[in-house]
C-alpha cells in the first residue's frame, strides 16, 4: 500500500453561462471575498449544499434515474425594449452549457 495515496478524479467541468440579478451577485461576489474564494467556488458550494438537504430532490433523483438536461435546449422569451418604447419579445439563445 503506498504511503501517499493517489488523487481523487475530480469531474470535468462544464462552463455555464446566467444572468443573477445585481443585488445577489454583489452578494456572491462579497461572500467569494469573506472567504477569500472566486465567485465559481461560492455558487457551486452553495448550490451543492442546496442539494445535499432537499430530501424531496433526492427522492426525485432516486425515482428518476435516467433523466437528464442533457440534448434539451431551454429556450426562455426576453422583452426587449424598443427605441419607441414599445417591448416586444424574441426567443433567447440557449444557456451555454446545455447541448442540442
Amino acid at each position: 500500500m503506498p504511503l501517499i495515496q493517489s488523487p481523487e478524479p475530480k469531474p470535468r467541468k462544464i462552463k455555464l453561462t446566467l444572468r443573477l440579478d445585481e443585488p445577489l451577485t454583489r452578494t456572491v461576489q462579497r461572500y467569494a471575498e469573506f472567504i477569500r474564494a472566486n465567485n465559481e467556488y461560492v455558487i457551486a458550494q452553495a448550490l451543492n449544499y442546496f442539494f445535499e438537504r432537499d430530501q424531496e430532490f433526492k427522492q426525485w433523483v432516486e425515482a428518476h434515474p435516467n433523466s437528464s438536461s442533457q440534448g434539451r435546449s431551454r429556450r426562455s422569451k426576453t422583452v426587449q425594449a424598443t427605441p419607441s418604447g414599445n417591448h416586444q419579445e424574441r426567443a433567447a439563445a440557449p444557456v451555454k452549457g446545455d447541448s442540442q
